[in-house]
């Protein structure tokens, strides 16, 4: 043992083993990078890491870029209409302000810059829409301008965000602020939920209620019709 350490036998298959290994490059970095901030259970969900693959670094071909575009469009056309109908839609969109507003908190916390996390924080919100109201903003924010400047003229977030959003760039306590908004949007999104779900249940029961008085009132017209003309 001792005669391999002197002729330095001993540390050769250390040498062959760090010659072989395969130091990663920026993209694999990147991946890494984000992955150590997934100690927060909704970027584990929802972050966006390591789908693209090799062809979208590779840039694809204008069919796939294409496919692409046209998805997204139909995705964004579902998604607006999910927000659209009246009790649903405000239900969708607090869930998914709540999982936009969890995700750039971390990442932002997580030391990535404005424009990276609005981006990738759109792109694991689940939502085409306010994806592309993000992706939006990150061209102004990149040129200086204010989250919340940028994200009121999308037009998605509602008023209080917004001001909330302000706050917490004013005092530098903006992944402080982000998480009480999005604590705040997720129980009243789940307070809406089991609110509609009871109107909804009463509703139903209701309807059937409804059906089985007409089906005996029916029935006894039915037989009492039957009485009077076999009496006669």
């Amino acid at each position: 043992m001792r005669g391999a350490r002197e002729t330095g036998a001993w540390y050769r298959p250390r040498a062959d083993w760090c010659s072989h290994a395969t130091i990663p490059g920026d993209a694999e970095i990147s991946e890494l990078s984000v992955r150590a901030l997934c100690s927060n259970r909704h970027l584990t969900e929802n972050l966006p890491v390591g789908q693209g693959g090799a062809g979208d670094r590779a840039g694809g071909d204008g069919q796939d870029r294409t496919s692409a575009r046209d998805s997204r469009s139909v995705r964004e056309a579902y998604d607006s209409f999910k927000m659209g109908v009246p009790v649903l839609g405000n239900l969708v969109r607090m869930f998914v302000l709540t999982k936009f507003l969890r995700v750039f908190a971390a990442l932002y916390r997580g030391g990535f810059s404005m424009g990276s996390a609005l981006e990738v924080a759109g792109a694991s919100c689940g939502n085409a829409v306010l994806w592309k109201a993000a992706s939006h903003a990150v061209g102004q924010v990149e040129r200086g301008g204010l989250v919340s400047d940028a994200l009121r003229a999308s037009g998605f977030f509602p008023s209080m965000a917004i001001d909330m959003f302000r706050t917490g760039e004013t005092t530098g306590n903006l992944d402080d602020m982000l998480n009480k908004m999005a604590d705040y949007y997720e129980a009243e999104a789940r307070t809406k939920t089991h609110q509609a779900a009871l109107i909804f249940s009463i509703i139903v029961f209701l309807i059937v209620a409804l059906l089985v008085a007409l089906s005996v009132i029916n029935f006894y017209m039915s037989y009492a019709g039957a009485t009077t003309g076999g009496g006669e």
